[in-house]
């Protein structure tokens, strides 16, 4: 069980606002944001290249890395840290080697980020199937779904472990089991996963998983990571490159590709401000429990979606079924424009949610740091909404 009080002492947005918007960005801990102030205070102070800072970064990136295997159950050598979600999305989709005529199929309720870097490859001539599913399908209604638009050309299924509009967790592991049978690869859009549930990357079976730490994991902005499973790394070329897309060269204009090591994708310089606070949100993320965050956040979105659907002129879209509900809460109220009922919140009530254009509707991300205060707060101020 969380000691929610404990949590919220340590993150200041907690107990300045009504903070339900961490599936877009999340309220850092101070440890955090200590982290890398640190970090910054001792380049300034040391030089960012003399060799003491030097070898910081080295460590810092080591540990982070380690920590992050060690939360999803998979090994250093299958990890690289992107900037964001959709960094590690590109990584994959544009270094694949694609053949005229192969397909890939998403689903018709994606996030933009699934779905236009997908459209980009139809120039290289992949055609893009489109799955349909709404936020109520059952998991067996989902599988057919996807399983009807699988052709014997298709290559890459790329879905979203939890979709960003209605907070409907998709059968990722189910959907991984019947793609290996086919020989059919499974990319997943992470964004809303890591840190909202208890994620295995090893135990969902998937060969690609993308995600952030920004948001349920509350690091900061500008760091990502990407999982590919270990037989596949070789099957994913760099698109951009510097020196570690290679084993080594000459002056001659030889060289040996770096296949195997997943520090091919990587540009040379990074922040090791913003990798040293990630690591201490890794940190503090994994002193509370994957397992007990996930218990509490789906516990309040059950409380929320059920208050909610008790109000007059409210329609929720989210499902309540438990093998297909997360923490994202999505709501429209009759008659209500959504953007502005969002503006209305943050300037009466000081509550911090996002608007969805999809459905025209608000958005709760309800996490560790959220109390059944913070409920009742916006509970009585949608009521309030339905009635006026």
């Amino acid at each position: 069980m969380l000691d929610v009080q404990s949590i919220r002492s340590q993150i200041p947005a907690s107990e300045r606002t009504v903070y339900l918007n961490s599936g877009w960005s999340g309220p850092s801990p101070d440890i955090v944001n200590d982290a890398i102030i640190q970090c910054l205070q001792l380049e300034n102070q040391e030089g960012p290249t003399s060799p003491d800072v030097m070898a910081n970064k080295v460590i810092i990136k080591q540990e982070l890395l380690r920590a992050v295997a060690s939360l999803f159950n998979v090994t250093e050598q299958e990890l690289f840290l992107t900037q964001n979600t959709t960094e590690g999305i590109n990584i994959v989709l544009n270094g694949l080697s694609w053949e005229q005529g192969d397909e890939v199929v998403v689903c018709d309720i994606e996030h933009p980020s699934v779905l236009i870097p997908s459209y980009y490859l139809q120039s290289r001539g992949v055609v893009v199937r489109m799955a349909h599913i709404e936020p109520q399908f059952s998991q067996d209604q989902i599988l057919e779904e996807i399983s009807s638009a699988l052709t014997k050309k298709t290559r890459l299924v790329f879905v979203s472990h939890i979709q960003y509009t209605s907070g409907l967790k998709m059968p990722i592991k189910e959907l991984a089991g019947l793609l290996r049978e086919r020989g059919i690869l499974v990319l997943v859009d992470g964004a809303q996963g890591a840190g909202h549930l208890e994620v295995d990357f090893r135990g969902l079976g998937v060969d690609f998983y993308a995600t952030t730490g920004h948001k349920w994991l509350l690091g900061p902005e500008g760091v990502g990571f990407l999982f590919i499973r270990e037989g596949l790394i070789n099957q994913v070329r760099p698109m951009y490159v510097s020196s570690h897309a290679v084993a080594d060269y000459d002056l001659q204009g030889n060289y040996s590709p770096n296949h195997s090591q997943m520090d091919k994708f990587g540009l040379t310089t990074s922040s090791t401000a913003l990798y040293a606070g990630s690591l201490e949100a890794v940190r503090f993320m994994r002193g509370i429990g994957l397992d007990n965050v996930e218990k509490h956040n789906l516990s309040l979105a059950r409380m929320v979606r059920g208050a909610l659907t008790e109000i007059p002129n409210v329609h929720v879209f989210s499902p309540s079924q438990f093998d297909r509900s997360s923490a994202l809460v999505s709501f429209k109220v009759s008659g209500v424009d959504s953007a502005r009922l969002v503006e209305r919140m943050w300037n009466e009530e000081r509550i911090v949610a996002r608007s969805i254009s999809e459905f025209s509707a608000v958005r709760l991300s309800l996490h560790c740091f959220n109390t059944q205060e913070d409920l009742d707060t916006v509970v009585a101020y949608i009521s309030k909404a339905a009635r006026h």
